[in-house]
């Protein structure tokens, strides 16, 4: 993928903004297949300013918890990725639907997985070294797969429940917004009704 200058894209974004020519000609004017592209950074642009069209230079890590919003706010609404980045101020639309696929094959875990290569801890390290030095292998008891299951699932059932509080509080956000809008209407038209 081609890596594209804060100067290019601003100046596209400008182009676009002062109104004078469409997001498909400016994407055939600029050589991109489709105005996917443009899209993306004037999106990014708007809810984020320029920091939205900056290359982030680290890798940014996202915590479990959020993932798990982003994927309960899309999942929960009508919204597209692009929006659901907007709302979260995540300039890469695309780690949202990463985000789903990992933990609709994996649960919890998958979010919770490091990209890339593991490191070896300081205790990887020492039970490397003492299967090295010693002839039998390096057991783990089952009390303590038992013990690291158990964790597992707590964290999960931790994660399900905080998932399903947002959902409930998204539901009787809408009911209450639904209500409101049936009042009005009703209210609306009894004034209606009362005047001659």
């Amino acid at each position: 993928m081609a890596k594209y200058s804060l100067e290019f894209k601003m100046k596209i974004v400008t182009e676009y903004l002062s109104g004078g020519i469409g997001m498909n000609p400016l994407s055939r004017k600029y050589g991109f297949k489709d105005k996917n592209q443009v899209r993306k950074w004037i999106h990014a642009y708007q809810t984020l300013g320029i920091e939205g069209l900056k290359r982030s230079r680290k890798n940014k890590t996202y915590s479990v918890e959020y993932k798990i919003e982003a994927i309960t706010m899309y999942e929960a609404s009508e919204k597209s990725y692009q929006d659901v980045a907007n709302e979260l101020g995540l300039n890469n639309p695309s780690l949202i639907a990463r985000w789903r696929t990992e933990y609709h094959q994996y649960g919890i875990e998958g979010l919770s997985r490091k990209q890339g290569r593991p490191s070896l801890s300081k205790k990887d390290h020492n039970i490397k070294a003492q299967s090295i030095t010693s002839s039998k292998p390096v057991e783990i008891t089952d009390l303590e797969l038992a013990n690291k299951r158990i964790k597992e699932l707590e964290y999960e059932l931790k994660m399900q429940k905080i998932k399903n509080e947002y959902l409930e509080l998204l539901r009787s956000l809408r009911l209450e917004k639904k209500r409101k809008t049936r009042q009005e209407s009703s209210t609306s038209s009894e004034d209606k009704k009362n005047t001659p």
